[in-house]
């Protein structure tokens, strides 16, 4: 077992259960349903649920570097196993903020609901360097065969076991826009689900041929060169938003000051992120510790990972929300097509551009 393998399990077990009664306690943990207070320093306590992970990395910052305590914040992180679990969480009332995949879920929270807003971006193909996530393949499927040739692509893949993380998900959606692209469709590949920490080993073992994968277990895959990237996803899918930062209804709407410092000091983490791990490297390896310590990832995985694609200066962009939404209407999914950009609400994101100076492209 690698290092990054021993990292995932341990995570892993840290989050078994939370899941039914689990999960209640996990509401319980996030403070209730009665908004943030403040602690004995004064400082306004922001309940933060997510899944974690390197994605989680401006906010990791931000709290490191003295950003959310120079706002006045104090904030209280809670780690979810999914998305549905941090959305029930959201619109239950117990967290302040989240980051949360867009799904058939959180788009259908919207209809006629104003419980939530999305405030910025957190996961796009924004980023200095992409978004950390790609589709790769099997060297044993790609005897010569040209990479830049999309229909003998196509031709290798037919037939071919390809890994996603469920029905109807983004992945889904993405493998289906990339066999479009080669000629092909979903209907003639092998769709086989399986979680982003498992395919690693899948694509080792032959058990799969190709596959969506995350980082940092896209790059532990190419280093081991037990799979070859075959798209990024750029110029597949929309550079739009995949992850939104959401705000509850009771957050957006309450105190404006503690809603816009959380933003600022956000989006400050984003930019030293993407300063650190971009073509800038400023501070790089103190970044990298950084998320490293929070995160529950080694270091040297961290160094050698695509960072995720957020871009402070952006507002947050819904094109790809709204075609995602177009894959769930014709699957049956989603019965009716939502008002996407009515849940958006860019002045918090504004605000914190125009305190840091970056502006908006």
């Amino acid at each position: 077992m690698n290092r990054l393998e021993r990292h995932t399990m341990r995570r892993r077990s840290a989050l078994i259960g939370v899941s039914g009664v689990a999960l209640a306690l996990v509401l319980a943990a996030c403070g209730g349903g009665d908004g943030s207070g403040k602690d004995s320093g004064g400082l306004t306590t922001v309940r933060y649920g997510s899944v974690g992970g390197m994605t989680d990395g401006p906010l990791y910052l931000a709290e490191e570097l003295g950003y959310f305590k120079d706002a006045g914040i104090k904030v209280e992180r809670t780690r979810f196993e999914s998305g549905t679990q941090i959305l029930a969480a959201m619109v239950g009332g117990s967290l302040d903020v989240a980051a949360v995949a867009v799904s058939a879920g959180l788009l259908n929270a919207i209809d006629g609901s104003d419980k939530f807003k999305f405030v910025a971006d957190r996961q796009s193909q924004q980023g200095p360097r992409r978004f950390g996530e790609g589709f790769l393949a099997s060297p044993r499927i790609l005897d010569g065969v040209a990479l830049d040739d999309p229909k003998a692509l196509g031709q290798a893949l037919k037939g071919k076991k390809v890994a996603i993380t469920g029905k109807s998900t983004s992945t889904e959606f993405m493998v289906g826009e990339l066999m479009k692209s080669y000629g092909i469709d979903n209907s003639q590949v092998d769709l086989v689900v399986l979680p982003f920490g498992s395919m690693a080993a899948a694509l080792k073992s032959g058990a799969i041929d190709a596959g969506i994968v995350l980082e940092p277990f896209m790059s532990q895959i190419l280093n081991a060169k037990t799979g070859v990237m075959i798209s990024h996803l750029d110029g597949v899918i929309s550079s739009g938003t995949q992850v939104p930062v959401t705000y509850s209804k009771a957050f957006a709407s309450g105190d404006r000051q503690v809603a816009e410092g959380f933003m600022t000091a956000f989006l400050h983490g984003a930019q030293v992120m993407n300063d650190a791990l971009g073509a800038k490297g400023t501070d790089r390896e103190k970044v990298i510790d950084i998320i490293a310590k929070y995160s529950d990832l080694p270091a040297d995985v961290i160094a050698q990972s695509d960072p995720p694609g957020i871009a402070p200066q952006a507002p947050l962009d819904i094109s790809y929300m709204a075609d995602f939404q177009e894959f769930l209407l014709a699957q049956g999914v989603m019965k009716k097509k939502v008002d996407i950009a009515s849940a958006v609400d860019d002045s918090f994101a504004a605000a914190a551009r125009k305190e840091l100076g970056i502006g908006a492209q």
